[in-house]
Order: C-alpha cells, then structure tokens, then sequence
C-alpha cells in the first residue's frame, strides 16, 4: 500500500474532521464524505494500521451502507487480525523487557573492568529490544528515528570530551587540585565543598552534567577519605542539580525538553524552560546547602 502523501492528506481532511465533528468515527467520516477507495484506505493505513486499512474499509462501507451484520462479519476479520497483532507486540514486550538482562549485565561487567567501554550496555540493550520489533515496520522506523534524534542532541559533547582529554594531558587538573587544597586551608573544607557545588551546579547548567562530572571528579583523588565523602557529595548534588535546570545540562533534560518539543508545544524555547525551573531549583539549592553544612559539621565533630 502506497504511502499517503502530505498534499493528499490536508486535501482530505477537512471534510473528514468536519464529520468527525459532528460525532462519527473516523471510517464512518471517510465513506460519507466521498474520499475514494484507494484514499480511504492509504488514511486508514496512516491514521490506524495498514494491516487493518482493507477489513476496516470494508467494514465502514457496510456500515454506512446499514448493512450491520456484513459490518459485523467484517469486524470479526478486524478482531483476528487484532489479536495476531496483539500476539507479536506481547513478544516485543518480552524481548523488550530481557534486553534489560544485558544492559545491566554490560553495566556490572564495566564497574568490574573499566576497559569495558561504557557505551557497549546502551548499544547492547537496544540492539536486543530492538530485535523484537524488527518485524513491526512502524515500530521499527520509529525506534530507528528516535535513536537517531537521541544520537544528534549528543554531537556537541564531542568537542567537550576531547577538551577534557586535552586538559589532563596538559596538567589543568593539578592545578585544580591545588587550589581546593588551598581554599580548604583558607575557608575551611565546609565552605569550599558548598563553593564546589555551586560551580558545578552551574557549570552543569551550560554543559552536559556528564561531562562536569568528569573532569570535576578529577581534582578530588588527593583528598583524604572523610573530605573525599564531603566533596563528592557536594560535586553530585551540583550536577543533578544544574543539569535539571537548563534543556542541555542533562540526558533526562534533553530528552525531556525533546519530548515538550514534539509531542506538547512545538513553540515551547529553552528560556521558557528555564524560567519555569528556576524557582524549583532555587528551592532545591537551599535544602542542599543545609545538607552539605550539616555534612560538614558531622565531619569536623566526628573527626
């Protein structure tokens, strides 16, 4: 069955959604306002499922006609191929939900050993799920669309992590190093871990919190435990944090912000987005920075 055009599809609509108005279903719409077989079924293909467009057609054409029990054996055809359906999107659930058995098992196998690269367990999960909908062409050119789109919001850190590479092999890190251990000798090691979870909040906020949290995470391995505790705690609430609060600081953010984009408010903009989660995060910040002082005075009267 041929594709239904964009063209063909605006033609078309506007007597149908009249009709549907007023109340009729959809097929019912399509046979009294006139639109040709071949038409009829390309929007039915379209708007419902291509498997079901000839059973369905044939069942509205009866339908509309008054013919109620040729409507309904027509129907019963609908039900079987429903229920064959039903069968093959069950077994993409399964397969769906046992790709999750790699994925995790890719994720321990990288925390035992890091020359696991960390992208083998999204790869492998998605190559098994997606085997389950292999053979459901509109789930299929719908998954491979969306894993595309998510690939693209990614091309920008690329140049962030070679920036990263670059500044290590470079020593920027020591330095950094260097200069917690002299803030905590001058302010205390409190003040400097809340002074570290507002540069990473909003270091996160402008960049990926992936990429904060690596090259961050960096200038902490000098430290001594109880501090490390500190710090890392402190590092970790900036980068959830500032990665909420704009549309890029991180994957949930981006693929939530997407999401709005797409399917709520195609007008919907990045300063919008921020704007509305300012006063959340402002709130959040404050609990936080009890959290690190509280952490802090347990550390000092504990050590």
């Amino acid at each position: 069955m041929s594709k239904i055009t964009e063209a063909e599809l605006k033609e078309k609509s506007e007597p149908v959604l009249e009709r549907l108005r007023d109340g009729e279903s959809l097929g019912i719409a399509l046979v009294r306002a006139d639109v040709p077989v071949p038409t009829r079924k390309r929007l039915l293909g379209h708007f419902v499922s291509e498997d079901l467009a000839d059973s369905l057609d044939q069942h509205y054409v009866l339908d509309a006609a008054g013919d109620h029990e040729g409507a309904l054996k027509a129907e019963r055809a609908v039900d079987d191929t429903i229920a064959a359906l039903a069968r093959r999107r069950r077994l993409a659930q399964k397969i769906g939900a046992f790709a999750l058995v790699p994925f995790v098992g890719m994720l321990i196998l990288h925390a035992i050993n890091h020359d696991v690269p960390l992208f083998l367990a999204s790869f492998t999960g998605f190559v098994v799920a997606f085997a389950g909908i292999a053979n459901i062409p509109k789930m299929r050119s719908l998954a491979l669309r969306e894993a595309k789109h998510e690939f693209a919001e990614y091309y920008f850190l690329l140049p962030l992590f070679l920036s990263i590479t670059l500044l290590t092999k470079a020593g920027f890190f020591d330095q950094v190093q260097n200069l917690i251990t002299v803030g905590i000798a001058t302010i205390g090691h409190t003040n400097m871990a809340f002074a570290q979870f507002l540069a990473t909040t909003f270091l996160s906020a402008i960049l990926d919190n992936n990429v904060v949290a690596d090259f961050a995470s960096r200038a902490l391995s000098q430290l001594d435990i109880s501090v490390l505790y500190l710090f890392a705690m402190a590092q970790i609430a900036g980068y959830a944090v500032g990665g909420c609060w704009t549309h890029i600081g991180s994957a949930q953010s981006v693929v939530a912000y997407g999401f709005i984009k797409r399917e709520v408010d195609e007008h919907y903009t990045p300063l919008r987005w921020i704007k509305e989660m300012t006063p959340v995060i402002m709130e959040i910040i404050v609990v936080l920075t009890v959290l690190i002082y509280i952490e802090g005075m347990l550390l000092e009267w504990l050590g």
